[in-house]
C-alpha cells in the first residue's frame, strides 16, 4: 500500500495497470446491467487474446476505461466497465509476459540468401542520369571505407 497509496481510493486500479476479468464475471449484476453493445465489446477484447490495459479512471473510482494493449504504446478502442468485474494483475518490477496470441506458433528461421549477380536482372542496373540502365557496380573498394575514421 506504502508503494501505491492510491489503490485503495481508486477501487484498486492505477492507470496503465493490465486488467483481468473475474471468473465469473458473467453472472456479476453489474456485468448484467451492461448494454448488449458494451458487453459485446468487452467480448471482442477478451477474445483477442491481448492484455487489457487501465486508460481511465472514473472520479468516483467504481468504473475503469479499458482498452486493448497491441504492444508498443498501440492502444487500441476503449470500453467502461465497472471495477468489481476484474483486478489489477501484478507483474512486480517486470513488464507483463508477451500474449499468446503475439507468439509465433512455428519455430521458423529464416536463413537470408545472397542476391545472384546477374547482368541481366534490372535490380543491378541503373539509371545514371541519362535515362538509359546500365550495369551498376556491385563490388566495394579492396579497402574498408570504416578503416580511415579509426
Amino acid at each position: 500500500m506504502a508503494k501505491y497509496p492510491a489503490r485503495g481510493t481508486q477501487g484498486g486500479f492505477q492507470q496503465n495497470d493490465v486488467f483481468k476479468f473475474n471468473d465469473n464475471f458473467k453472472s456479476d449484476e453489474a456485468y448484467e446491467g451492461l448494454p448488449s453493445n458494451v458487453k459485446e465489446i468487452v467480448d471482442d477484447f477478451i477474445d483477442t487474446g491481448l492484455h487489457l490495459r487501465v486508460r481511465g479512471i472514473s472520479p468516483e473510482g467504481d468504473k475503469v476505461t479499458l482498452s486493448v494493449d497491441h504492444g508498443g504504446g498501440r492502444y487500441v478502442g476503449n470500453v467502461d466497465v465497472p471495477c468489481c468485474l476484474g483486478e489489477p494483475v501484478d507483474f512486480g518490477v517486470n513488464l507483463p509476459p508477451i500474449p499468446d496470441a503475439q507468439k509465433r506458433k512455428d519455430d521458423v528461421n529464416i536463413d537470408p540468401k545472397d542476391v545472384e549477380q546477374d547482368e541481366e536482372n534490372p535490380s543491378n542496373m541503373s539509371d545514371k542520369g541519362d535515362g538509359k540502365l546500365s550495369k551498376t557496380e556491385l563490388t566495394l573498394e579492396k579497402e574498408s571505407y570504416t578503416q580511415q575514421y579509426i
